[in-house]
């Protein structure tokens, strides 16, 4: 059952064995305390969450520990006329031995673990980006095939202004998809959800700012785009080139690129629904700037841009 319980934890189960490892969690209070012992245990390896093991580890590490046995192991000079005797502790040389095993066992281990949680939190946060895909083409289909408008609202006219709406109106099932798993933040962030239209409409001052920015949740969103100073919501032209929600941008930096998978890229929702992971992409092919370079809405109906939560809108002049 240990091993199903780390699998559970790092998402290595498949969608059956998953349930019921999780009703029999449910069910069993101690499996739950273990569980959660195991979660504990396991965040000693967060430091390695993003390292790729090493081209031959297995090999290289393997071939270490025999070079070393035999550089140090006592040669006698004749081991025939010497009669065998049972050991009753362990000498200092076993003890060597056995820790270079040990050793070589856990670069093994360690790095294959961090890597499969990895993919498994890519993976999720893959599946969260089309949950959303859907819920705003679902969107679309009953609004001419537009994408919600931010108003032109001092509290709600922010870029994190969809997912609220995507919620309240049932086009999201529910707040967790719009955080991503890999996503290093505290506990209580992810517990408070994502906030309601009314309580954004309500708070002020710093309470106002940690909503806006909650608004979102782990995720940026293209919300339109300012011609000749007015404001225009999206169409959805089912457009593969074109993104409409990745990992949120960085807030500072010289290319903005998300933190959420350790900085090594983003996950990127494009308008036909596909999502793909993008490595580092240069300023020039920067979905987080718009044409001329800047953190703002797009400036042309080609031009995507994703913005933090937080970002404010240009004002809807209509």
């Amino acid at each position: 059952m240990t091993l199903d319980l780390i699998g559970f934890l790092l998402g290595a189960l498949d969608e059956d064995e998953h349930q019921a490892v999780q009703q029999q969690i449910d069910a069993d209070p101690s499996l739950k305390e273990k569980l959660d012992r195991l979660e504990q245990q396991l965040r000693t390896l967060e430091s390695y969450r993003h390292c790729e093991p090493p081209a031959q580890l297995s090999v290289d590490t393997l071939s270490y520990v025999f070079d070393y046995v035999d550089n140090q192991a006592p040669r006698p000079a004749s081991v025939v006329s010497q009669p065998v005797r049972r050991k009753k502790n362990w000498s200092r040389w076993d003890l060597i031995v056995t820790s270079t095993l040990l050793v070589g066992v856990a670069l093994l281990i360690v790095p294959g673990v961090a890597n499969s949680r990895y993919q498994a939190e890519l993976r999720e946060c893959q599946f969260n980006l089309q949950e959303i895909g859907q819920g705003l083409l679902g969107y679309s289909m009953v609004h001419n095939g537009y994408y919600p408008a931010v108003p032109d609202n001092a509290n709600l006219g922010v870029a994190g202004y969809f997912p609220p709406v995507l919620l309240e109106l049932g086009f999201l099932d529910r707040p967790g998809l719009v955080f991503c798993p890999s996503e290093v933040v505290p506990e209580e962030w992810r517990s408070g959800g994502v906030p309601n239209s009314k309580e954004v409409m309500e708070a002020t001052g710093e309470e106002l700012k940690q909503l806006q920015m909650r608004m979102g949740g782990s995720y940026g969103f293209n919300v339109g785009y300012v011609i000749d100073g007015k404001y225009h919501r999206i169409r959805n032209l089912g457009r593969p080139f074109f993104a409409i929600a990745a990992d949120q941008p960085h807030p500072v930096g010289p290319d903005l690129s998300s933190n959420n998978h350790g900085g090594r890229g983003q996950n990127v929702l494009f308008e036909d629904g596909h999502v793909q992971f993008i490595v580092s992409p240069s300023i020039r092919e920067h979905i987080f700037q718009s044409n001329r370079g800047r953190v703002e809405p797009g400036q042309s109906l080609n031009d995507s841009v994703i913005l933090r939560s937080e970002v404010r809108v240009y004002p809807v002049s209509e």
